[in-house]
Order: C-alpha cells, then structure tokens, then sequence
C-alpha cells in the first residue's frame, strides 16, 4: 500500500508543481517520502531484510521510475537500491522482452 497512498501521490505533487501540504496529506510531501524511503533501506538491501520481495517490486519500480525521469534526489541509498532492482535476474528478463 505505500506505493499508491504514499509514493504516487508525492511524485505526482512534485511533478505538477502542487505545493505540498504536510498536514493537509496524509502521505507528507515529496521530501518526507525520500527521506521515509532512505531510511528504510539505510543498512539493508531490500525493504524486509536480506530477502527481496514483493514489496521491493513496488517499491523498487517507483524508485527506478523516480530515477528514470530525474526526480530521484542524489542519493546513494536510492540508487544503490535501483541499481539492485534493475539487476535482478527477473527484471533483466523483462527488460530484454519488452526490447524485442
């Protein structure tokens, strides 16, 4: 559920130019999300742990979206975990699918 109550609407805010309301949105703003985001991945690989899971193909599509459309901020944390997304033997699949 954070990806569409939480992620998507922060990326849509910053991405019209709405001015963000902390308050108002239960989400908080483009730069509480990152900054929620980084956290959770600060001393891990994946969101739960050493496993990936479900959770990171939500997650992980939005990052690599972010960073795909220049909205991911320069954060080592976020591209690290992008760069491990992309890699994944089932992305590389699609990837090469969608290509073809």
């Amino acid at each position: 559920m954070y990806t569409p109550a939480v992620i998507e609407p922060a990326m849509a805010e910053k991405f019209n130019n709405i001015e963000p309301n902390r308050v108002r949105n239960g989400w908080g703003d483009f730069d509480l999300m990152i900054e929620t985001l980084e956290n959770a991945l600060q001393d891990k690989n994946w969101l739960l742990g050493d496993q990936f899971t479900a959770a990171d193909v939500m997650v992980g599509s939005s990052v690599g979206f972010m960073r795909m459309f220049n909205m991911l901020p320069d954060s080592e944390v976020l591209n690290g975990y992008a760069d491990r997304c992309q890699a994944r033997p089932a992305n590389q699949k699609a990837q090469s699918l969608e290509a073809s």
